[in-house]
This record gives C-alpha cells, sequence and structure tokens, in this order.
C-alpha cells in the first residue's frame, strides 16, 4: 500500500518524547540523583570553606606582619631619636657586635639638677628591647609583647669629626603561625648630633 498523509503511524510511548522522560509521568527524584546532588554540594562547599580559611590565614599573617614592622619602626625610631641628641656613647656598659647588643648613651637631655648629663641604656631581653634610664625609674618595654626579638645588634662607627652607630633590630611575630610569616629585619644608622637646650 503507499504511504498517504492519512496513515495512522504508531506513536511513541507517552512516557519519553524523543527519548527524553515527559515530566507527566516523572515525578520527585530518585536516590541516585540525590546522592549525587549531595556529593556535589559537599564538594563545593568544602573547597570553598578550604578557600575562605587560607584566606583568613593570609590576612592574619599580613596583619601581623604589618603590626611587628611597625613595632619595629618605632622602636627604632625611639633610639634613633635619643642616640641622635646624645653626648657620646658609653663604651663601658655598650655592647658591640653580639645579636643580644646593648646600647648605652651619655645624655644632657632629662639630667638630674645636680649632674651634667644623664645616661640611657637600650637593650634586649627575653625577646623584649627595653630602655632604662639611670633615674631610678623602672625600664621601659620599647616592643611590645606580641613580638619576639631575636637580634638587637650594635655596630659603632667612628672617626676623626664624628660618632654615629648603627642599630639592626629582627623580630617575628610572637603569636602567629611561622609557616607564613617571616622574621623581619629593619636597621637604622645614627650619627651623634649634641643636644643643645
Amino acid at each position: 500500500m503507499p504511504y498517504s498523509i492519512f496513515q495512522t503511524r504508531p506513536v511513541p510511548s507517552r512516557r519519553f518524547w524523543f527519548g527524553v522522560p515527559d515530566s507527566r509521568f516523572h515525578k520527585g527524584v530518585t536516590l541516585i540523583e540525590t546522592v549525587i546532588y549531595i556529593t556535589l554540594f559537599t564538594l563545593v562547599f568544602s573547597a570553598a570553606t578550604g578557600f575562605l580559611i587560607n584566606i583568613l590565614h593570609v590576612a592574619i599573617a599580613v596583619r601581623a606582619d604589618q603590626a611587628l614592622v611597625a613595632n619595629i619602626a618605632l622602636a627604632l625610631k625611639t633610639m634613633e631619636l635619643e642616640v641622635r641628641h646624645a653626648d657620646a656613647v658609653y663604651t663601658s656598659t655598650s655592647v658591640f657586635d653580639n645579636d643580644g647588643g646593648q646600647l648605652s648613651l651619655r645624655t644632657p637631655r632629662s639630667a638630674p639638677t645636680d649632674h651634667e648629663a644623664a645616661y640611657v641604656d637600650f637593650y634586649l631581653d627575653n625577646g623584649v628591647v627595653y630602655e632604662r634610664r639611670d633615674d631610678g625609674s623602672s625600664p621601659l618595654a620599647l616592643t611590645s609583647g606580641d613580638i619576639d626579638v631575636s637580634v638587637f645588634r650594635i655596630e659603632r662607627y667612628t672617626s676623626s669629626s664624628a660618632e654615629g652607630v648603627r642599630l639592626i633590630v629582627t623580630a617575628e611575630p610572637a603569636n602567629v603561625s611561622t609557616v607564613l610569616t617571616e622574621p623581619r629585619t629593619l636597621r637604622t644608622f645614627v650619627v651623634i648630633r649634641p643636644f643643645t637646650p
């Protein structure tokens, strides 16, 4: 028989149209689909959580590093100001070219009324740099307890007309993982310029 357009053709099953399940007969989700969705969600959530934790660790390390540099810079600036206005380096009690050095200065600043000069010491003790004056006051911590100073080195330079010191401080954060932070070293060189009131 010849083919005619009025001839009935077999109709595909109502469950599948062109190989795709008909949604009218497909209600809900299978157990396998649920397991796959949960697995994919867990993988994406784990990756995102790990990424966020790493970002937080890096942010904490960067903040600790910034605080470390600011703390060392402030301590060096304090010592630099005192050295700049000192009369001379007091070599009897100073310790040069040593990682646990001490700098003693003879200065007319804040001298007692019955003395022509005062003495100021800068030294390292248990990871903290201190300033001690000979006026009987207790030592003043120049670096905070949040950093651990490992090197406080003083190098003395003299010439026929001037005297100067190089101050070197190396420290690292005390309360932060050392995996993400490294010790920082800051240096300064100061020439003594006697103080004139």
